[in-house]
């Protein structure tokens, strides 16, 4: 009995089972070797319907075979398994094994495979040619065809894995030229429409901010936005100088204060850095201050 992990020479494999490590999990296939251990098994003869089945045990840290019966077996009647049915499955895990293993121990010959050799390949001494031309047999038939197929399949996933790569690295290269291409005719189009509304800003007129009293009327915030500059209105701190200016002005409630004293109405901001003309103006009970340039 040997494990499928070591290589013997395939003809005197027999796989009877596929079996799970009880400790590990690992799986492995289990051969019975005819010429090593056959002789245990000489009286275990197989047969398409068998009544026993192989199965690979422990016991006292040996790996043994044991035979359960399948069915009621009755008496005299020959002790069967079924372990040939695989072997072609067998031949193929063995042949490529090999490729990855080599060495010496791989794959013994036996005598007899000697001397059908040297039958095979013996030449006529006077002409040098075979006195037995060598016909293929079906296994090694099956072994041209595998290596044919197993070469072109990995030429074949050579190249669609260059395939591959080369469509997908021109995918990228596409998407990274088109999301270049978006990205600077967005920034293009935000540039464009930020200056023309920078433009549209300065060029638009203003209208005249009511004076007198109805600087102090209630202004709702689209009047805001249309007599003032927004960016330069500020909501008057409570207590401040300006709060009791704009108290003063609109108790007031004229202009002449602003004639007789015009001024206490410019203030030098270090905020602008430069004079300015105020004014004052009420909206949902809050003063603002409005400062336009002079």
């Amino acid at each position: 009995m040997e494990l499928g992990k070591k290589l013997f020479d395939t003809r005197y494999l027999f796989h009877i089972t596929s079996i799970k490590h009880p400790y590990t999990g690992a799986k492995a296939d289990l051969y019975i070797d005819a010429r090593a251990a056959g002789n245990q098994l000489r009286f275990v003869n197989h047969d398409s319907n068998p009544n026993c089945e192989a199965i690979y045990v422990p016991h006292d840290n040996m790996w043994n075979v044991i035979f359960v019966a399948k069915r009621d077996i009755q008496v005299h009647e020959e002790i069967t398994i079924s372990y040939g049915k695989s072997f072609k499955s067998v031949r193929g895990k063995e042949i490529e094994e090999r490729v990855e293993e080599s060495g010496p121990d791989d794959y013994m010959d036996t005598e007899w495979d000697i001397k059908r050799k040297e039958e095979l390949e013996a030449r006529d001494p006077n002409t040098g040619k075979l006195l037995k031309p060598h016909m293929p047999n079906k296994y090694e038939l099956e072994d041209q065809k595998r290596r044919i197929l197993q070469h072109l399949n990995r030429q074949l996933w050579k190249d669609i894995e260059k395939k591959y790569y080369e469509l997908g690295f021109d995918k990228i290269a596409k998407e990274e030229a088109m999301a270049k291409t978006f990205t600077e005719a967005r920034e293009k189009q935000l540039n464009n429409e930020a200056s023309k509304k920078e433009t549209e800003k300065k060029e638009a007129p203003k209208e005249k901010a009511p004076t007198g009293n109805n600087r102090f009327r209630k202004f709702s915030q689209q009047e805001m936005s249309k007599y003032f500059t927004v960016d330069l209105i500020h909501e008057i701190e409570p207590e401040s100088y300006f709060m009791k200016r704009a108290l003063k002005d609109y108790d007031i409630n004229s202009d002449e204060k602003m004639k007789e004293h015009p001024e206490e109405y410019k203030v030098n901001s270090a905020m602008y850095g430069k004079y300015f003309k105020k004014d004052y103006f009420k909206n949902d009970d809050r003063f603002y201050i409005q400062v336009s340039i002079l």
